[in-house]
């Protein structure tokens, strides 16, 4: 295990943005979090850990002040067993966080809604601007709440208790904070025109992903089905009319809220589908830039639908058996994640380096930025990472010392590696772990 000073200079090294894509603000409270509690791999996953259990307690409150309390406890037995967040709330990644943070800005953003107070007003810019720190897709919800506002500016020259004047100032204050980031992205865009991983989108994947994002077909089928319930109503649409009585107050409406249950549909719809439909225009337009986990935030919205749609059956029992259905679905998935291994398998392609390296041995890594996890599991200083590029580095001085090279799995990666130091090295070995590839080469 690395040392914490050690641990330190990787994030750092991800502050710097060589070799991360995501903006910083997960990685400073990692750094902090490094300082307090270790660098161990317990610590630093828990970070995640912690904010996926603060985001079920967030859930429900957000669901009860939406609706009322049993479709909060819906929302939040959802997220908590689903296998999708389960497996980022183990990850020393910021996509927690970022699920937190948007619940944090939807929940104040409700909240001025019924009354512009001071504390509301400093927790929404607070959280809205950490969101969009804490990952760039953070973008999509602020547009999602802008066009939800600008949908009742429209109609009603207010958002509640917003005045067109409060909200832009409020957005212009998230829009100047947000300059530096704004710049590290379009630095970031250039660099995905000339070379980038993500492939484009297509409607085959989108249903893939929407079956990650529930955990298997039967859990979309079913948060589908309540989704839509909530969306139409349990009452049939027959007509126009009928259809613009959604967005009226009705007589179980919060009316402390200031604004309407079918206005508070109408915010989930669009905070669920413009943080993944929009991502995926841009792809087919321009740079593919659709990751599923990068729209982990949408799922929130989703949930919350199907939750209100599951309550909307109003018989307890009914929504007893569901909740039963839901949590025995859930722990099926739960059970085939826990056997499998899914993640890539760097404590194990180290361990083998360096149980069979010799001293001053070459370890050339390919993606460039995942020298950082290899950075973190070696432990003998004698051996030598080189992150490779555009092509593979210049060795000097190997003398008789071996060459390992660990790839990204995929058979381009393997056939190309073998062909392309065909000429200059010898091949020893070839060894293939969970989504990694580990070569062994001695030079001619």
């Amino acid at each position: 295990m690395v040392s914490q000073n050690d641990a330190l200079v990787v994030i750092k090294g991800v502050l710097r943005s060589g070799h991360e894509g995501n903006p910083p603000f997960y990685y400073v409270l990692l750094h902090f979090w490094v300082l307090l509690f270790g660098d161990s791999e317990f610590s630093l996953r828990f970070l995640s850990a912690t904010m996926g259990t603060v985001s079920i307690f967030a859930i429900y409150a957000l669901g009860k002040l939406l609706f009322n309390k049993r479709t909060g406890i819906i929302a939040a037995l959802i997220i908590a067993v689903s296998v999708f967040h389960i497996q980022f709330s183990q990850e020393a990644r910021g996509y927690t966080l970022s699920v937190l943070l948007t619940i944090i800005s939807f929940y104040s953003l409700i909240k001025l809604t019924a009354r512009m107070s001071i504390s509301s007003t400093v927790i929404y810019l607070v959280s809205s601007i950490l969101m969009i720190y804490t990952h760039y897709y953070g973008l999509f919800v602020l547009v999602a709440q802008n066009i939800f506002c600008l949908t009742l500016f429209l109609k009603h020259r207010k958002t509640g208790k917003i005045s067109i004047k409060q909200w832009t100032i409020l957005q212009l204050i998230v829009i100047l904070a947000f300059i530096p980031g704004l710049l590290h992205l379009l630095i970031l865009r250039a660099s995905m025109q000339k070379s980038f991983w993500i492939t484009e989108p297509t409607l085959e994947r989108l249903g893939d992903y929407l079956v990650v994002y529930s955990g298997s077909v039967y859990l979309l089928v079913l948060f589908a089905v309540f989704a839509l319930i909530s969306v139409i109503g349990l009452r049939k649409i027959t007509s126009v009319a009928r259809l613009k009585m959604i967005f009226r107050t009705r007589e179980n409406d919060n009316l402390e809220l200031g604004i309407s249950s079918g206005y508070k549909v109408y915010l989930l719809v669009l905070w669920f589908t413009f943080p993944i439909l929009l991502p995926m225009i841009i792809s087919i337009v321009s740079t593919p830039m659709f990751v599923s986990r990068y729209a982990i935030s949408a799922t929130l919205a989703f949930y919350l639908l199907a939750s209100k749609g599951i309550d909307s059956l109003k018989n307890r029992w009914a929504i007893l058996i569901i909740g039963v259905i839901i949590l025995i679905l859930s722990v099926v998935n739960l059970q085939g994640y826990y056997e499998n291994v899914y993640k890539h398998q760097w404590r194990e392609v180290m361990s083998e380096i360096e149980n069979s390296a010799g001293s001053g041995d070459v370890i050339v890594i390919y993606p460039h930025h995942e020298q950082l996890s290899a950075r973190y599991y070696k432990t003998r200083d004698d051996i030598k990472i080189m992150p490779m590029k555009d092509k593979f580095p210049t060795v000097k001085n190997l003398g008789g010392r071996r060459v390992w090279v660990v790839m990204h799995a995929h058979p381009l990666n393997r056939k190309h590696i073998r062909e392309g130091l065909s000429s200059t090295y010898n091949f020893e070995l070839e060894r293939h772990f969970i989504r990694l590839d580990l070569f062994k080469f001695r030079q001619k």
